[in-house]
């Protein structure tokens, strides 16, 4: 019986530390339109521009992004349907890190490396790697920033004012996004670039994108006035806690 006891108090200890060692990896697009994702050989269905990974065993796991082209009758798949790779890469997941892969609709990504927890507390230290440019708001929608900074008035206003010209609203969002996937922010400039839209919808979209890559993260609670509905609120709430844990 003791022996017994004993095995299973041991099994216990190495499962408990097995979980404990897993990683969390989430991918986010700035353009969910025929979008298909791909890890490790296995296609996911996004929700809100994003899949959240969970469990994710330690080591290397590949990605996959596919732009699909549908020149059928809309009816199903046409004769000359296609899916054209629009991002491949593989990111390595370290024991107890979340991995975060943000694709802008050129191809071009944002990869973030944070560990989940140390002794029971969240770290806020990011470790970001992926396209650097040579300083200033670009026409590529770059602003060098390889020391976390949110981005100067001057940049910011180049951001802006891109944003703004745009005539459809199609054209504004996709701005923004590629805009607020690539750069870092304040809390303040966030706001900013949420008060040039009127759709709920679309703010609430622009502000989940922009939360990871803002360098006041606590002051995010700012934003919830700029929204019409307590519904909405409580949505960007949810998706900031589940970001963090």
């Amino acid at each position: 019986m003791k022996a017994i006891f004993t095995f299973l108090f041991a099994t216990s200890i190495a499962t408990s530390a097995f979980a404990y060692n897993e990683g969390k990896l989430t991918i986010t697009l700035a353009s969910k339109s025929n979008m298909q994702v791909v890890v490790d050989g296995r296609a996911y269905q996004q929700n809100d521009n994003s899949i959240v990974l969970n469990d994710v065993q330690p080591g290397n796991h590949r990605i996959q992004i596919y732009k699909a082209y549908r020149n059928g009758n809309g009816n199903g798949r046409g004769r000359n349907d296609r899916n054209e790779l629009l991002y491949a890469t593989t990111v390595q997941v370290k024991p107890n890190y979340h991995v975060d892969v943000m694709v802008n609709r050129f191809g071009k990504a944002l990869v973030d490396e944070q560990a989940l927890r140390s002794n029971g507390r969240w770290n806020d230290d990011d470790d970001w790697y992926g396209d650097n440019n040579s300083g200033g708001y670009n026409n590529n929608g770059d602003y060098n920033n390889k020391y976390n900074q949110a981005m100067s008035e001057s940049a910011f206003n180049q951001f802006l004012q891109q944003v703004k010209t745009q005539w459809f609203n199609n054209g504004k969002m996709n701005t923004a996004k590629d805009g607020l996937s690539r750069n870092y922010f304040a809390t303040s400039q966030v706001r900013q670039v949420l008060q040039l839209f009127s759709s709920e919808n679309d703010k609430l979209e622009l502000a989940k994108l922009a939360y990871r890559n803002t360098v006041d993260q606590r002051s995010y609670y700012q934003l919830y006035d700029v929204f019409s509905f307590q519904s909405t609120k409580d949505e960007l709430d949810r998706y900031i806690k589940d970001y963090r844990y």
